[in-house]
């Protein structure tokens, strides 16, 4: 029967006449020895091994030995078996724990994210935020508690979405350290705070007059970025700041959304976009490599001079973007929805932007044009 280990004498050998045949790593192999005593030794260890499995769990008699002085010290101690084997494992975890830094934590969890493809802004958000946190706090990540870490995000930020921003980079981080076994993610808790309640409101958008201040306020070279906000819905720090020049197809008139420039990495392509957007486009004098020719924070700040130029007091997050989701509404509900790649479908379109301008107004936003000194350069 396949397994099973044999002894035998070859007549025809002098030398280590005894053989055993026996299955290691399911091929049968062979070994001589010199007096049958020694053979039936190595064939009962065989034997044994077979009865008490392969692989993991296979056992040396030098493991046998140890084992069953660890079982001597359980019965001493008066402690069942599996509950001193439990013990053993949780102090092997705690020992492995206690000898990885929260330095290492951070450069192992960052190298993952990196090996993922995760986007480099992300990666740089993650590890800002993990470096906060552990200069917050003078013990490893292992030790610390969720209501901790909220009490310190809250002390910090105010706002709830900037708060939000925290945590969703560190609960993943945990996660992924309970994972490799370098803590307990339940023994930490949750990162959350009481959030006060508050009457509903709609999305805050710019007028006509507004926007039209507002794009002529601009430096004539970000013009065209930002009637890709305006008048496509293009996301400003989610997507603006990786579109290219050659996404834009002037011959078939459609603008591509590659999965490594959209929020949410799926391509999508923008048809029957609005006349006055190509004018803005067909207004650039340079039209190669990205369409917004700064960083973020160089954005931030011209923006927030354009806002200042055109009487804007009040600024609300994604409100181009806003803008045109409710105008655009007007000139199409499914085409709107597309173009702007809005993943929560046509429910939460309609409950931010139905109703939110006049069709009247919405004729207006899109017919705002560069002057014609521009048109004509």
């Amino acid at each position: 029967m396949k397994g099973d280990v044999s002894v035998s004498k070859r007549k025809d050998r002098a030398n280590k006449p005894w053989r055993v045949y026996y299955y290691e790593d399911g091929k049968r192999r062979a070994k001589h020895f010199d007096t049958e005593l020694n053979a039936e030794t190595f064939a009962d260890e065989k034997r044994l091994d077979r009865k008490l499995g392969t692989g993991e769990l296979a056992m040396s008699q030098g493991d046998r030995i140890l084992w069953a002085g660890v079982r001597a010290s359980a019965e001493r101690a008066g402690i069942p078996l599996p509950e001193a084997v439990e013990i053993a494992k949780r102090a092997i975890e705690d020992r492995r724990i206690q000898e990885c830094s929260n330095e290492d934590l951070i450069f192992d969890y960052i190298l993952w994210c990196k090996k993922r493809g995760l986007r480099e802004r992300t990666i740089e958000d993650y590890e800002k935020h993990l470096k906060w946190l552990n200069a917050q706090f003078d013990a490893p990540f292992a030790e610390l508690k969720g209501a901790k870490i909220s009490e310190r995000i809250c002390s910090r930020f105010d706002n709830h979405n900037s708060r939000r921003i925290y945590r969703a980079s560190l609960t993943p981080f945990f996660k992924w350290c309970d994972k490799q076994g370098k803590l307990d993610a339940n023994a930490i808790g949750r990162i959350d705070w009481d959030r006060p309640r508050s009457d509903g409101q709609g999305v805050g958008i710019l007028t006509p007059d507004e926007a039209e201040k507002l794009i002529h306020a601009v430096p004539a070279n970000h013009q065209a970025a930002i009637a890709l906000a305006m008048f496509a819905g293009i996301r400003t720090a989610g997507e603006l700041v990786r579109l290219k020049w050659s996404h834009i197809r002037f011959d078939a008139r459609v603008i591509d959304i590659p999965g490594e420039v959209a929020k949410t990495r799926e391509f999508r392509r923008m048809h029957d976009l609005p006349e006055n957007l190509w004018l803005w486009l067909n207004a650039s004098e340079d039209r190669s490599g990205n369409v917004l020719k700064c960083h973020l924070e160089s954005y931030r700040k011209f923006m927030e001079r354009a806002r200042e130029a055109a009487g804007i007091r009040v600024w609300v997050r994604d409100v181009m973007r806003h803008s045109f989701g409710s105008y655009g509404y007007h000139r199409g509900i499914e085409w709107c929805v597309d173009t702007m790649g809005h993943v929560g479908g046509f429910r939460t379109f309609q409950k931010h932007y139905k109703g939110a301008a006049s069709k009247a107004d919405s004729i207006r936003y899109f017919a705002i044009e560069p002057t014609k000194a521009l048109v004509n350069s």
